[in-house]
């Protein structure tokens, strides 16, 4: 047997389709996305001869299957992936196609390593008749298996439909990137008929509803995101820790943090990247919910989540705001980061609860990520904390193992103006000044200082010492979710 005939063919294959593919809507060959993603040379293929056909008479003319699958490095560390090949009949999912898809699954969990997964493809291979359905389960099936044990990044450059929809989902970050993309569970034929927005399946519409994390406008920046997340995140479940390459202070004080969450409308992404080290944030999920701000930055080397209120969007909790701070949390847990959560809020959205009655679903989804997470929680909060936030928000009653405030902070069961109209009538009618009762109760009830006598509060620290508190505290809780 001529194993370098099969060989040749492969490649033969590959070569002349490259140029076909590129021309199909501005597509990456798949040896174009390997190069995009692994470190150079490092990338082995895995399941290279599987065919359909077994027969000695066919197998070295027999076309390559719809998907390529194999393992590498990325900046340094053991990747798995699965790349979905348009060029081969539109990327078409095969039974052969499932079990390497699969077997690539079984693998990274064995070798406990990432997996990121690139969804390109027309469908199911309706040659394979209902066996092509089954396919589709036996892939959910083995990422099934593999949430939570090892990262999973979806990437997707091209049609993800249907059965792989499920697939793509199972993703803890999914990305989406270019013209192409298109990820539903309907075709676009169906949701045509059924009159549904062209925007449905697209990438701008995905991020905007919290089915992707992230639309990028080119597949190579695509995957040089899919590699940025991978800096933050552990390779699995165990490994604890993720150190990240940095150049920073632990110590260092922190200038402007006072002028900044006391002005009205300030763009919480900015005391994120002041907390940050070197100023490195790596957002997710921007769009959706967005008067929320999650994603991972380093804290003095080491990697860890962050949930912060966004002023410049509103300070109020909504359904999908909730909904996204709920999943992101999960995601830390999963894997052992830390959470660090910045408040600034008033609230929920009673507005928002008109329109979408899921809010209540939200906020418990919301809560129970916070009460249930055991890695290490440090809380700050730096502006307005305010009636069913400050219980749903990292609080100390819901889990939070360091709760810190400035000294600005105000703390309180309802807005302060409400509560002074409703506790201090009589003193109103007496024709006392509002203003000065607001500023007395903030004072007197709203006060950080009332709410750590309350034993609500660790410590109410300077805003310049801040980034070194909680680092000081991440440090402390470094062995927490090891237990």
């Amino acid at each position: 047997m001529n194993i370098q005939l099969r060989k040749d063919f492969i490649q033969s294959q590959r070569e002349q389709l490259r140029c076909e593919t590129s021309q199909k809507g501005g597509r990456l060959s798949v040896q174009e996305k390997i190069n995009a993603f692994y470190d150079s040379g490092t990338f082995v293929e895995t399941g290279a001869f599987v065919s359909e056909s077994t027969s000695f008479a066919t197998m070295f003319q027999q076309k390559a299957e719809g998907v390529v699958t194999g393992y590498g490095a990325v900046n340094g560390r053991l990747v798995f992936c699965c790349i979905q090949d348009y060029s081969r009949d539109q990327g078409a999912l095969s039974m052969a196609g499932a079990e390497k898809i699969t077997a690539l699954y079984e693998a990274a969990v064995k070798n406990a390593a990432p997996v990121l997964s690139v969804f390109d493809c027309d469908g199911a291979k309706l040659a394979d008749g209902i066996n092509a359905v089954a396919s589709y389960g036996k892939v959910i099936k083995a990422a099934s298996n593999a949430k939570g044990l090892v990262p999973q990044i979806s990437l997707i450059t091209g049609v993800c439909s249907g059965g792989l929809a499920a697939v793509a989902g199972c993703g803890d970050i999914i990305i989406m990137s270019g013209k192409n993309a298109y990820y539903s569970v309907s075709p676009v034929s169906v949701l045509k008929h059924e009159k549904a927005d062209d925007a449905v399946g697209s990438g701008n519409y995905a991020v905007a509803n919290g089915l992707a994390d992230l639309f990028c406008s080119s597949e190579q920046e695509a995957f040089d995101f899919a590699k940025e997340v991978l800096n933050y995140l552990p390779s699995n479940d165990t490994q604890g820790e993720v150190a990240v390459s940095n150049h920073d202070d632990a110590n260092r004080r922190l200038g402007g943090v006072e002028a900044l969450v006391t002005t009205d409308g300030y763009d919480g992404r900015e005391l994120v990247k002041m907390l940050a080290d070197d100023g490195k944030f790596l957002e997710l999920s921007a769009e959706y919910g967005s008067e929320f701000i999650v994603g991972f930055l380093s804290v003095d080397g080491y990697s860890c989540g962050v949930v912060a209120n966004d002023p410049s969007q509103g300070k109020q909790i909504t359904a999908s705001g909730a909904d996204k701070c709920a999943s992101f949390i999960d995601l830390c847990d999963r894997f052992a980061l830390p959470v660090v959560t910045l408040c600034d809020c008033d609230g929920y959205s009673a507005a928002d609860e008109a329109k979408h009655p899921d809010l209540v679903n939200a906020l418990s989804s919301l809560a129970l990520e916070y009460a249930s997470a055991e890695v290490p929680m440090v809380t700050a909060i730096v502006g307005k904390l305010t009636g069913t936030a400050f219980s749903v928000l990292g609080s100390k009653a819901v889990g939070a193992d360091l709760v810190f405030a400035l000294p600005t902070a105000v703390i309180s069961p309802m807005p302060v103006e409400s509560a002074v109209e409703f506790m201090q009538n009589d003193k109103l009618a007496e024709g006392l000044s509002k203003d000065e009762l607001i500023e007395k109760w903030e004072i007197e009830y709203a006060s950080p200082v009332y709410a750590a006598k309350a034993g609500l509060i660790d410590y109410i620290c300077e805003s310049d010492e801040l980034r070194a508190r909680i680092a000081a505290a991440l440090n402390m809780l470094g062995m927490k979710a090891a237990f």
